[in-house]
């Protein structure tokens, strides 16, 4: 049976680069493993095995992942003008902006808990909230 889902949710707007050192906190309590000194794997000894859902509004910013080719200094510097803050991601995506009023939600699950694979997650929560209608115009397939 999966467990409970901790929620941590903020009504403040939070800062992008302080929301992701925290996603990697928790992260890292989720980690099986962790490097010693000299860099070999060892058990993690203070494994933590809660999950998460992080709830959150971001001050202004925008986000460039790997998949984002035309993101580049030029047009991070014309953003960074706008008064948002602008940030190069490991996450998969093109370039994202997220600003106050939009709810953003970090999932930070174990997902063999779940008995679930990381496609049925997304596609859940595209469907939240009416996401499903907007995903579909764009080619999205929820079956």
């Amino acid at each position: 049976m999966p467990k409970r889902i901790a929620l941590l949710r903020s009504n403040a707007l939070i800062r992008f680069a302080d929301a992701l050192r925290f996603q990697e906190l928790l992260v890292g309590e989720k980690s099986l493993y962790i490097s010693d000194k000299v860099g070999r794997l060892i058990p993690n000894p203070n494994l933590k095995t809660q999950d998460y859902m992080i709830m959150l509004q971001h001050h202004p910013v925008y986000t460039g992942g790997k998949r984002s080719s035309g993101f580049t200094r030029e047009l991070g510097e014309k953003l960074r003008g706008t008064g948002a803050d602008v940030h190069e991601c490991i996450r998969g995506g093109q370039l994202t902006c997220h600003s106050p009023g939009q709810i953003v939600l970090y999932p930070i699950l174990d997902l063999r808990n779940y008995k679930v694979t990381i496609i049925k997650v997304t596609i859940f929560l595209l469907k939240i909230d009416g996401y499903e209608m907007v995903c579909e115009r764009a080619g999205g397939n929820f079956d």
